[in-house]
């Protein structure tokens, strides 16, 4: 019998995703004492999507580029393509986990679920 390792990965809801990739004219509440963990960049889902090789990553960077070039001036055409491409980038990578850590606004995204054969999993009260 092998080994058996379970993926995981982590996804943030909008509001931190921002923190690290802007979007032009788009504005979130951010409470000033929570920021992304850093340390959990490598399972981040905003960050797995821009890795080297990553089918969309090229692309989503590009346009990451050019947001902050452009001084994240609102380009209302250039993000709908935009977040159209994150959000078939999210979905071909989630296809690639096991277990999926999110908060239950991110759950309940369509956009998140969509395709997917999700299983919520919650405490119980014994």
């Amino acid at each position: 019998m092998g080994t058996y390792s379970l993926k995981f990965v982590r996804v943030y809801g909008k509001w931190i995703e921002a923190i690290d990739f802007p979007i032009p004219g788009k504005t979130f509440y951010h409470p000033k004492n929570l920021e992304p963990a850093r340390d959990l960049q490598c399972v981040s889902l905003h960050h797995l999507i821009r890795e080297d090789g990553k089918p969309f990553a090229e692309e989503i960077k590009d346009v990451d580029k050019h947001f902050k070039e452009h001084e994240y001036i609102p380009m209302p055409a250039k993000v709908k393509e935009y977040k159209k491409m994150l959000r078939m980038a999210c979905q071909e990578e989630l296809k690639k986990y096991h277990i999926i850590l999110c908060t239950a606004d991110v759950a309940t995204n369509p956009n998140l679920i969509q395709n997917l054969n999700i299983q919520q999993v919650s405490k119980s009260s014994d």
